[in-house]
């Protein structure tokens, strides 16, 4: 029994995890187990599996029992319960939702046909969610879309500190990040969402790595995922080598407020934007043989 808006609000992360297709119809379910007298619930896509503690009490059932249902279903019941307290009984293949005079019920699968995913993982160490967190998203804007390059379809760490994305023309790194990154792998497009869902929610969490699969593990909620198979590229044979290189800073809303201005001249992203600096000041030009052109100058200061 629970508040049905908090018991959905809670399952509602779990939704990323909910394959768009599948031809396997517990693939729409969450699995709901008693384990050590709590609820918990978890999803999967075969590729990752999630699972949260959900905030309600157990008043029977014996650990290991519990059903699957369909989450979208369930979770659109209870939040339209709102505030109300619900009870929850899960009984001859359907799970019965009541609250007041109101009954609701669903038809369910049994347990055993939810798809575990066996690991190997060993914890690697504790890290800060948030900082690991800001250290994701400064570099996820740099994933490949493309799903025939696969294998920089995501995010590479290293094992020691560097986290790389690229999408072959563009690269973006984070380095120093040593106590952030203690698993070596690249972790899929479709996980790198709700990861960043679950280091928000945890202050700290612990990681659990293996050859094929990494694991983020807080109170009350485990996220597990499959990594790419394979060699990540060479990335570092496509950073440039300057032998004097020459480091400026600018102010960021006037680089910010150019940008903008110049990407109202691209056509599918194909105009160039060119880059120079002289004189103190970097000129940022783009012209479009179809609109037009604009130019700007940013004054710059020696960085520090």
């Amino acid at each position: 029994s629970g508040n049905g808006k908090e018991i959905a609000t809670a399952l509602s992360p779990l939704s990323a995890t909910i394959p768009s297709r599948s031809t396997l119809a517990v693939l729409s379910c969450a699995a709901l187990r008693i384990n050590n007298g709590e609820l918990a619930a978890s999803t999967s896509n075969l590729d990752a599996m999630h699972t949260l503690k959900l905030p309600v009490a157990v008043r029977a059932g014996n650990d290991g029992a519990g059903c699957c249902a369909g989450l979208s279903m369930l979770s659109g019941l209870l939040a339209k319960f709102g505030d109300a307290e619900v009870m929850i009984r899960a009984e001859k293949g359907t799970l019965k939702v009541t609250s007041g005079s109101k009954t609701a019920t669903l038809q369910t699968l049994p347990l055993d046909q939810f798809p575990e995913m066996a690991t190997t993982a060993e914890e690697k160490g504790k890290v800060d969610g948030a900082k690991l967190a800001a250290a994701i998203r400064s570099v996820a804007f740099a994933q490949c879309k493309d799903t025939s390059r696969y294998m920089i379809c995501g995010i590479y760490f290293n094992g020691s500190g560097r986290i790389v994305a690229t999408t072959g023309h563009i690269l973006a790194t984070v380095d120093g990040a040593a106590e952030l990154t203690p698993f070596l792998g690249v972790i899929p497009t479709p996980a790198v969402s709700p990861i960043l869902g679950v280091l928000d929610r945890n202050p700290e969490l612990t990681v659990f790595d293996g050859e094929s699969e990494v694991r983020f593990e807080a109170s009350g909620e485990s996220y597990l995922t499959k990594k790419i198979e394979g060699n990540y590229p060479n990335w570092e044979a496509v950073m440039p080598r300057y032998s004097k290189p020459s480091r400026f800073s600018f102010d960021r809303d006037a680089m910010k407020s150019a940008l903008q201005f110049a990407s109202m001249y691209t056509d599918d992203g194909r105009e160039a934007v060119t880059l120079s600096h002289k004189d103190g000041a970097l000129s940022i030009s783009i012209t479009n043989p179809d609109s037009g052109n604009f130019s700007d100058l940013i004054p710059l200061t020696d960085a520090p």
